[in-house]
């Protein structure tokens, strides 16, 4: 209902509020950038009731995945339904390792050394997804190194955007 908070419930907005401006987007026809930026599965993992005991293992973090993956395939099937997928480059990233705190569960870095809040690669080597029909062939593996502080410029680039000259980037 309107007005529930807390952070079961924050993803939720996020979702409807993307969902929104894609809906609005379409409309306009006009190019456009959105950054949506889900809560899940940051800690503490508290999925939405909706989510609860949903994956496979009945953990908090595997459900806030479970929701997140479910989120962003709504916002990915808006983008099919308006036709917007054609010609919309789609990013996904994380900001940071897993936790490794005793006691909170979070996910995992692998072989890699360290995890959040450590200058280690498990804490900030992350994967990323790009997906961009008839410009980036499906199934292609590459493991250059990137920082999300290459996405501004990148999509002006793209864009055919002048870069800004008044500030660093």
């Amino acid at each position: 209902p309107d007005g529930v908070v807390g952070i079961p419930f924050f993803d939720s907005y996020v979702e409807k509020a993307a969902l929104e401006f894609l809906d609005d987007a379409a409309k306009s026809k006009a190019p456009f950038f959105i950054n949506v930026n889900f809560m899940k599965v940051h800690q503490p993992n508290m999925p939405a009731p909706e989510f609860e005991h949903k994956s496979l293992s009945k953990s908090k973090y595997a459900d806030s995945v479970v929701e997140l993956d479910t989120r962003i395939g709504r916002i990915m099937d808006k983008l099919r339904a308006t036709g917007m997928d054609k010609n919309t480059l789609v990013f996904f990233t994380s900001d940071n390792g897993p936790w490794l705190i005793k006691d909170l569960t979070g996910g995992c870095a692998g072989l890699l050394h360290g995890g959040k809040g450590s200058t280690w690669e498990g804490g900030m080597r992350e994967p990323a997804i790009a997906w961009w029909p008839g410009k980036i062939k499906a199934g292609v593996v590459n493991r250059e190194m990137a920082s999300s502080l290459d996405l501004f410029p990148t999509c002006l680039t793209l864009a055919k955007a002048p870069i800004p000259s008044d500030r660093l980037i």
